[in-house]
């Protein structure tokens, strides 16, 4: 077992699925909740621990919930792919009942991980993106802490991101079929791989 691995996925995955995520989303709004009650500092400063623990809470419980927005959105992808392709469902559903001997796993398989994580990225932080931006518009009508002209451009730079993320998304459901495919092509090779049954 490649003990290194184990941990990237097990230390990465979360962070980059969960906790960025969910603090671009909760952060505009810890501002303009400090903003109206000026009180939370001297509560944080007071009881810095519990602060910390509450917002880390509150980050992961915001990631959760961005992962199953981004579960959302590639159910649709799912479901334009299967649209033009015709076998994408089939051939996740076969992907799926799919079993490796032990240390025969392909190649494949792992960068089929690093495509899922790149994917469950995007997806989390498309909508993070998204729904932040009105977390900032409310801080910058509160504060008044940007200029306009500096708000509008940072804004269609968030969007266009937002954008890009979910289109990426979108490519990133495409490759992810085409290389189940591939993986399952060989399926009836021992070395490869087999169906288990169910």
């Amino acid at each position: 077992m490649d003990y290194q691995d184990a941990l990237n996925r097990e230390f990465f995955r979360p962070f980059a699925t969960l906790v960025a995520p969910g603090a671009t989303l909760i952060a505009p709004f810890c501002l303009v909740a400090l903003h109206y009650y000026p009180d939370l500092s001297d509560l944080w400063k007071a009881s810095s621990g519990s602060a910390l623990l509450a917002l880390t809470v509150l980050t992961v419980a915001a990631g959760l919930v961005l992962e199953d927005i981004g579960a959302r959105i590639e159910m649709l992808w799912d479901r334009k792919i299967e649209y033009k392709d015709g076998t994408h469902k089939s051939t996740w559903e076969s992907y799926l009942r799919l079993v490796y001997d032990p240390g025969h796993e392909p190649i494949g398989q792992h960068y089929l991980r690093s495509i899922v994580l790149r994917l469950k990225f995007e997806l989390g932080f498309s909508v993070a993106l998204f729904l932040s931006w009105f977390g900032w518009l409310w801080l910058h009508i509160a504060t008044e802490t940007f200029t306009s002209c500096f708000f509008v451009l940072a804004s269609l730079l968030w969007m266009t991101s937002t954008v890009y993320l979910c289109w990426e998304s979108y490519t990133s459901s495409w490759h992810l079929h085409r290389l189940r495919h591939l993986l399952l092509k060989d399926e009836s090779s021992p070395a490869s791989g087999q169906e288990s049954e169910l």
